[in-house]
C-alpha cells in the first residue's frame, strides 16, 4: 500500500525497494500543490522504471487513496497502466471485516497469527446506508477507469479464494 496516509505499522514488505509515497514526498523540499503533481509524477515514474529485472511493477492502491492525489489518474492514462481490480461479491461480509479490524485496530495479520473475536452493534439503516456508499465507491471507481481507457480485469475476492490457481493465471494473462 505505497499510498497508504499512514504507513506506520504497516508490513514493510518491498519498501527497501520502493517507500511508501508520503516518507518520499517528506524528503522533498517541494511544498504545495504544484510541487506535490511534480513529485507524484516523479515518485510514480521511479517506481514503474525499468531496470529492476521484474516484467511488471505495481502496487495496492485502495478507492480513497486514488481519489486523494490529483493527477495519478492522468499518470496511469499516460502510462496506459493495466488495472487489477479486487471487488468483493459478499460487500456485507467485507463491511462486516472491515469494521472489526477496526475495532481490534488491527488490519494486516500474518498466516497463523491469532484474531481476537470483537463484538459490534449495529443497526439496519447503518449497515444500508454503509453498504451504498461502498456500492457508489465503487461504481466512481470503474466509471474512473474506463473514462481514462485503462485496461483493466476485474477479479472477485472469493472467486480468488475459491479457484486461485485459475483466477491467478487470468490475472497474469492479463498483465
Amino acid at each position: 500500500e505505497l499510498f497508504h496516509p499512514n504507513e506506520r505499522g504497516l508490513p514493510t514488505c518491498g519498501t527497501a525497494d520502493a517507500p511508501y509515497f508520503q516518507t518520499y514526498l517528506e524528503s522533498t523540499r517541494g511544498r504545495g500543490r504544484p510541487a506535490q503533481l511534480y513529485h507524484l509524477f516523479r515518485y510514480l515514474s521511479t517506481q514503474y522504471a525499468g531496470g529492476h529485472g521484474l516484467g511488471a511493477v505495481g502496487f495496492k492502491l485502495q478507492h480513497a487513496q486514488a481519489w486523494a492525489h490529483l493527477g495519478m489518474w492522468q499518470y496511469f492514462a499516460l502510462r496506459r497502466v493495466r488495472v487489477v481490480h479486487l471487488t468483493r461479491a459478499n460487500m456485507l461480509d467485507a463491511l462486516l471485516s472491515y469494521q472489526s479490524a477496526k475495532i481490534r485496530r488491527q488490519f494486516h495479520t500474518r498466516r497463523g497469527e491469532p484474531i481476537p473475536e470483537v463484538t459490534m452493534r449495529v443497526t439496519a439503516e447503518d449497515l444500508y446506508a454503509r453498504l451504498e456508499e461502498r456500492e457508489q465507491r465503487l461504481s466512481r471507481s470503474r466509471s474512473r477507469v474506463e473514462r481514462f481507457r485503462l485496461s483493466n480485469l476485474e477479479v472477485v475476492y472469493e472467486d480468488l479464494v475459491r479457484r486461485r490457481e485459475e483466477t491467478l493465471s487470468r490475472v497474469l494473462g492479463f498483465l
